[in-house]
């Protein structure tokens, strides 16, 4: 009986630490899920990253490109209210702005800012803007 138990306690023991070829199995796909999971975070903190950079580079664009709008709208009311000649009105305009080349149209109701395949379109009154529309050129 004594004889018996030991045999138990000897096979249990050795095979809980090592698998049939002799090596530790358990402890292997422990670390290989933890390998798994720190690169997983990785790739989704670095993802992240680069949609934050391109965003940012979006968004100054975008501002840039409503600040030509706005200057484009002063300018343009002060010529419709005064009655200044028209050819001060200032109806079409080429910039560069950061590496992209935008072309403001006037349309009487609103500034239409293109570029690339992305169109701003920025609407006003006699106060000033009204609204902004983003849309995506098909």
């Amino acid at each position: 009986m004594k004889k018996f138990i030991c045999d138990i306690k000897k096979t249990r023991k050795h095979s809980r630490c090592k698998s049939h070829n002799g090596y530790a199995s358990w402890l292997a796909l422990i670390c290989f899920a933890l390998l798994l999971q720190i690169i997983s975070l990785m790739s989704i903190y670095v993802l992240n990253s680069a949609y934050l950079i391109q965003a940012n580079r979006q968004s100054i664009v975008d501002l840039s490109c409503i600040s030509h709008a706005k200057m484009m709208i002063e300018n343009n009311n002060l010529v419709r209210r005064c009655n200044y000649a028209d050819d001060q009105l200032i109806l079409k305009k080429i910039e560069e702005i950061n590496g992209h080349i935008v072309i403001f149209i006037d349309e009487n109701t609103y500034i239409s800012c293109q570029y690339e395949d992305l169109e701003l379109k920025v609407f006003y009154d006699e106060k000033g803007i009204s609204g902004i529309d983003y849309l995506a050129k098909i």
